[in-house]
């Protein structure tokens, strides 16, 4: 049997992105998250990951961004595949958004200092619990 409406409704989220029922009377407000098909995008998905790059990229301190290219480059030069974790572990400081390291990457790519090698590994950050990192191959190695 339903609740009786409330005259206060006490809205809190729910499992469901965009959507919140009311502590009191279970009444809903807001959508639905979007079906899967709605979500399934592959320009799409391409276009929000390009806009997320840029703004991690642009909200960055320069001086990080700059120092952690250096150490991906000593990286490269020194190794012949590395990965984020590398980048930490050699001693460059985690910005305020990890993610930021991402666009430094790809500028690195674009320098041609590293590829893509299309294998990955598993991060030894307790805090990413064990999530895939993208393994670097290095184009400048020096052995």
């Amino acid at each position: 049997m339903p609740k009786a409406p409330c005259t206060y409704h006490d809205f809190k989220p729910t499992l469901f992105a965009g959507l919140e029922k009311c502590r009191k009377c279970q009444a809903t407000r807001g959508k639905i998250a979007p079906t899967v098909a709605d979500t399934l995008d592959a320009k799409a998905g391409a276009e929000h990951r390009d806009r997320a790059i840029a703004r991690v990229e642009k909200a960055a301190d320069p001086t990080w961004k700059e120092q952690a290219l250096q150490a991906v480059e000593q990286l490269a030069c020194a190794f012949p595949q590395f990965n984020a974790d590398d980048l930490w572990a050699f001693g460059v400081p985690k910005p305020l958004e990890a993610r930021a390291a991402g666009p430094v990457f790809l500028r690195a790519v674009a320098l041609g200092y590293i590829e893509d090698s299309g294998e990955f590994t598993r991060s030894e950050q307790v805090g990413t619990h064990r999530m895939p990192r993208r393994i670097w191959r290095s184009r400048i190695y020096t052995g």
